[in-house]
């Protein structure tokens, strides 16, 4: 494979490795310092759970949609802890919960040394991304890219987190220039190489299957440049034919096809059930038809591979629930609403949480690579431009609009491309060296000043993280991360075990506010494990502190969309089935002929009064927040009379 060097500084080796070594210590560093801030996410305990019986039971039925791999890889550290686990399963949330909240097992130690295995990923891919770049365009241009890659909020957000996201960005990287290298030389380690890393991809998120046409396509560009092709095992020859280069290039992907398939069944244990002799008898994929229902062709493809046992059956069950789950979902973009997204979903997440800096990097350095260009330019970055490509044409058409890092595997790509802005050097020279220095202050500022909240990054243009929530919401920033912060803002306001200023907590996340010892009355919003472990609220809301996540004042899972007047028709009815006190506040009981209501009325109305209530404080800036994923409003009586009973807020 051909690679032009570009001309740059040249460092000793030594000192180039360094600089290397110490942008890696340094992006590792900022992870770990800020991951001890930081609560579970939303899905992490569940990664953590789903790996470990993996390993101790031999059981594939918990969270086959998440990767066998990065759900094995984290929970590898938890094998050598002495830990209990539940003994009565209804599913993998009451089990995670349980695991890590309820028998005395140390979850901080467990969420922190699984966070570190991923960390190793991500400190790999950071090598990787120095290492193409190095390739493509010197030393210099291999530092500037790990530089954007080592303090980019995106990567340190997902560096510290036990999720696939990290793995699957890696493990993408890895394929396509591993295939790349493999349809220019064919050897055993370049076959052992290729193999490894689609085998790992596949292992590591469903969408590794995008996989298949990035190689179609690069396979068409490497015939259509048609230079000899180097196989070497006992000896070394040049294929020049076309015809003779496809017949050993398609034999190499068989191979590397082979291998992967062999892997994926290694990884369950070479057995096609999910469980051989399940511990949990109770848990079992009972939802075969409804996960295929509506996926069409890809759906029957599933079924054909299913019935005869072509791939294991919790592979096949993951992939049936990720295009089930593909085809509907609830989605919130800057005040919007929708059941099946939109196109510009994911290039409006790349506006607003890319630092302004990078985008100027990348920028220039299109415009260096267009105006100085060099053979074969295009062609050493295909493999890169080609992934781009593909995956964001999948995810502007994809219906699951609800994170930013579902496109993570494009930072990657961007950080090696902003590489070429390098090329600029020998035209500037002295310039080049009083304005590296200052860009780099800039950009380091300008990310770091948000540490530890890299999730809640929002750029400039977007108007800073504090104006995130009115953006985005869920993964994209608020995961239910901050529980560790709203402890210590509580502790320092002294609102706790004062008594006199109630604390509500409407909290979207898994993590326990009871593990956290957070003081706060919780309003009940869907049924997740620890809800039972907490004082939750019943009855009249009272003036005070409204501690509320950012996806739950944007009711994104609530009533789901804006406050209209069909919500507030709703609000009117149920009002008039319950009775009011007779003080000044006119606060809402359920007490005495409240109780003949039915649970599902009440649960409704309270659902109601809570969704008007945050529909009316979306109104005015927020009193504080924490992380900028928990905001805080100081409720007075006669606001939250105005909320509850005043004009709709809609």
């Amino acid at each position: 494979m051909k690679c032009h060097i570009s001309d740059g500084i040249k460092l000793p080796e030594w000192l180039t490795w360094a600089i290397v070594s110490l942008l890696l210590l340094l992006h590792m560093s900022l992870a770990v310092s800020s991951m001890q801030h930081k609560s579970n996410t939303f899905d992490e305990i569940i990664h953590l759970t789903s790996g470990y019986t993996y390993w101790k039971f031999n059981d594939y039925r918990f969270q086959p949609e998440n990767g066998n791999l990065p759900q094995r890889w984290v929970a590898l550290p938890l094998l050598f802890q002495s830990l209990a686990f539940p003994t009565v399963v209804h599913n993998v949330w009451d089990v995670g919960h349980a695991f890590f909240f309820k028998l005395g097992n140390d979850s901080g130690k467990m969420l922190f040394r699984g966070r570190c295995m991923i960390l190793l990923f991500s400190t790999a891919l950071g090598l990787v991304v120095f290492l193409i770049s190095q390739n493509l365009f010197g030393s210099l241009g291999g530092m500037i890219s790990l530089v954007l890659y080592a303090f980019s909020p995106t990567m340190l957000a997902h560096a510290r987190l036990t999720t696939s996201d990290m793995a699957a960005a890696l493990f993408f990287i890895l394929s396509v220039q591993t295939l790349w290298f493999v349809m220019h030389r064919i050897t055993w380690f370049s076959l052992f190489g290729a193999s490894l890393a689609v085998c790992c991809l596949l292992l590591s998120k469903m969408s590794g299957v995008l996989i298949v046409p990035v190689f179609v396509v690069l396979f068409t560009v490497r015939l259509i440049r048609g230079d000899p092709l180097t196989v070497q095992f006992r000896r070394s020859r040049q294929v020049v034919r076309r015809k003779s280069q496809t017949l050993w290039i398609l034999l190499a992907f068989g191979v590397v096809s082979g291998v992967s398939l062999t892997g994926i069944w290694a990884a369950y244990g070479f057995r096609f059930t999910a469980a051989d002799t399940p511990v949990y008898s109770d848990y079992s994929f009972s939802s075969w038809g409804e996960k295929l229902s509506n996926t069409g062709k890809p759906g029957e493809m599933i079924r054909f591979m299913r019935d005869l046992k072509i791939l294991p059956e919790a592979y096949l069950f993951g992939f049936a629930h990720v295009l089930n789950y593909a085809q509907k979902r609830g989605a919130f973009l800057k005040g919007r609403y929708s059941d099946h997204g939109w196109w510009y979903f994911f290039p409006f997440c790349l506006a607003v949480k890319t630092p302004l800096s990078v985008m100027l990097v990348l920028l220039l350095s299109m415009i260096t690579l267009l105006t100085v260009r060099k053979p074969g330019d295009l062609y050493n970055l295909s493999p890169l431009l080609t992934l781009a490509v593909i995956y964001l044409v999948v995810a502007v058409s994809t219906k699951i609009n609800i994170g930013h890092r579902h496109i993570l595997v494009l930072y990657p790509v961007m950080f090696i491309c902003a590489g070429g802005i390098s090329r600029l050097y020998p035209k500037l020279k002295g310039m080049f060296l009083w304005l590296s220095p200052a860009f780099l202050l800039v950009f380091i500022m300008e990310t770091q000043m948000i540490w530890p909240d890299y999730l809640a990054f929002f750029n400039a243009c977007a108007g800073g993280p504090k104006n995130g929530y009115r953006l985005l919401v869920d993964s994209s920033l608020d995961w239910g991360q901050d529980l560790p912060g709203l402890r210590r803002w509580l502790e320092k306001k002294g609102l706790i075990g004062n008594g006199k200023s109630p604390v509500y907590l409407a909290y979207f996340g898994t993590a326990s506010p009871a593990y956290y010892r957070i003081p706060a009355t919780i309003i009940p919003l869907r049924p997740l494990p620890w809800i039972e472990d907490v004082e939750q609220q019943k009855g009249p809301l009272r003036p005070g502190y409204y501690c509320i996540s950012a996806t739950e004042l944007q009711q994104v899972y609530g009533i789901y969309g804006t406050w209209d007047a069909v919500h507030e028709k709703a609000y009117g009815l149920l009002r008039k089935k319950v009775v009011a006190y007779p003080n000044p506040s006119n606060m809402l009981s359920i007490n005495g002929e409240m109780s003949q209501c039915s649970e599902n009325t009440l649960s409704r109305f309270e659902r109601l009064r809570f969704a008007r209530l945050c529909a009316y404080l979306k109104k005015r800036e927020p009193d504080a927040h924490v992380g900028y994923s928990i905001l805080i409003y100081v409720v007075s009586p006669a606001e939250l009379q105005d909320a509850l009973f005043g004009p709709s807020p809609g």
